[in-house]
């Protein structure tokens, strides 16, 4: 018997711009929706998958002197992201593989104590595993914070590719992600005004943003 799905994708781009000063800091993740339906021949009609892609909430954090001054702690944004997946009427088992990548645009921070990093990356996989190795990033421990350097990186780099989801009902994976502007008891004003622009990209093979 002729068989068809209808699949829909809801395709949303997690951008992260950062606007950093020791006085006047303000970062924050807005999302931009993309979204497309493709068809196959060859499941029933009876079945509709869907699979969606969900941007987080805002990280939004200002820095000033009473949130980043001298002996206080570093300034911590947090938002998740996630896929979710319907089978279907049909309850029959719907599988598919997705990409979550880092892009980062502009970026010219600096380092002011060191190699000691000023932002750090922190991801989480849908299991609650602390993700360690990305790529063309380092991971460091900077007192009681630890994560990937981004300090004046740039460029693409992949968080995980072909992570797996599936289900014969419903099933949500969800990603966490942590930008950490450290707080040194050093002096920090070479990065007054800095900027850096990028966003986390969750999606399908060939996803474009």
């Amino acid at each position: 018997m002729s068989r068809r799905q209808n699949t829909i994708l809801l395709i949303i781009f997690v951008l992260t711009f950062f606007v950093i000063s020791l006085s006047a800091t303000l970062a924050f993740f807005v999302g931009q929706q993309i979204s497309f339906e493709s068809n196959k021949e060859n499941v029933s009609s009876a079945t509709m998958e869907t699979l969606v892609f969900n941007a987080g909430e805002p990280i939004d954090f200002y820095a000033n002197i009473g949130n980043f001054a001298p002996n206080m702690p570093s300034l911590v944004g947090i938002t998740e992201t996630s896929a979710t997946l319907i089978a279907g009427s049909l309850h029959n088992l719907a599988s598919y593989k997705y990409n979550v990548d880092l892009e980062l645009s502009v970026n010219d921070f600096v380092y002011t104590k060191g190699s000691e990093p000023e932002l750090l990356l922190v991801a989480y996989d849908p299991e609650g595993n602390l993700i360690q190795n990305v790529p063309n990033l380092e991971y460091k421990q900077v007192g009681e914070y630890s994560g990937f350097d981004i300090t004046g990186k740039e460029g693409h780099y992949p968080i995980f590719h072909d992570y797996v989801i599936e289900t014969d009902s419903t099933v949500t994976q969800t990603w966490r992600f942590e930008v950490i502007f450290i707080n040194y008891p050093t002096n920090q004003d070479l990065n007054k005004g800095k900027t850096l622009n990028g966003y986390i990209r969750i999606g399908l093979e060939g996803d474009k943003a």
